[in-house]
């Protein structure tokens, strides 16, 4: 089951790697027949990539969840799950290709520098509240991360719009209304996913109150987790 793993795990990355060659293909010349080929390598590396994770749970018999490289592998699959809103708007599919790059050189940095744990024995989640705790907060980080990658490509638009510059890689992004749409709507997801993270979280430290301690509410990690929200809620 390791070994086979193993296998999923880098044929998941060379699937990624093949969606950056689309996506870069099409940033260069603009044509739309690249964009098709890059969602379906991309979204092929996260059906691997789950197939690699979902191999190493049922061999433990546990989830797989060890260290920074199963962290990564989950976030780089979701990340990818999240652009298929992306995908399915006509004006805003042009978008993947700039998610692409950026997911593959993430699978890369998980692939070259984490060692590999197919074999390390897993983590053991205690409750279905955690295990709920802990899946949407990964969710809900995917989509931040989402946003972080189109809030860039917003950046970088507005400042070649600013500039007047009528070529150049970034030409062929969505308009900055679809970036808007696109991005407020990831913002959304991930600040509502993130709030039942954190309240989901509340619920299971309460019952397990014997693990975290008496004063587990005073932990920093929860208490600028609140402040988080609320400022993002403000915002």
């Amino acid at each position: 089951m390791g070994a086979l793993a193993t296998f999923l795990l880098w044929t998941a990355c060379t699937a990624y790697l093949v969606s950056a060659v689309f996506a870069l293909i099409f940033l260069k010349n603009g044509k739309t027949s690249f964009i098709k080929p890059t969602a379906i390598a991309l979204f092929s590396g996260c059906i691997l990539l789950f197939f690699a994770l979902t191999t190493r749970g049922w061999a433990m018999q546990r989830l797989p969840l060890v260290g920074p490289r199963d962290a990564l592998d989950l976030l780089i699959l979701l990340a990818g799950c999240a652009t298929v809103p992306i995908v399915r708007r006509p004006r805003a599919a042009s978008l993947v290709c700039f998610h692409a790059p950026a997911l593959a050189a993430l699978c890369l940095l998980g692939v070259f520098f984490f060692p590999t744990t197919t074999s390390a024995p897993t983590h053991a989640l205690r409750s279905m509240p955690l295990i709920l705790h802990v899946g949407i907060a990964f969710l809900a980080y995917a989509y931040f991360l989402s946003t972080g990658l189109t809030s860039a490509a917003y950046v970088l638009q507005a400042r070649r719009l600013k500039r007047h510059q009528t070529t150049g890689v970034f030409e062929h992004l969505p308009s900055l209304e679809e970036l808007d749409k696109t991005l407020w709507a990831s913002v959304r997801r991930g600040y509502l996913l993130f709030a039942i993270t954190l309240l989901i979280g509340l619920a299971w430290a309460y019952t397990d109150r014997s693990l975290l301690g008496e004063y587990w509410y005073l932990s920093p990690k929860v208490l600028l987790s609140f402040v988080m929200v609320l400022f993002y809620a403000g915002c």
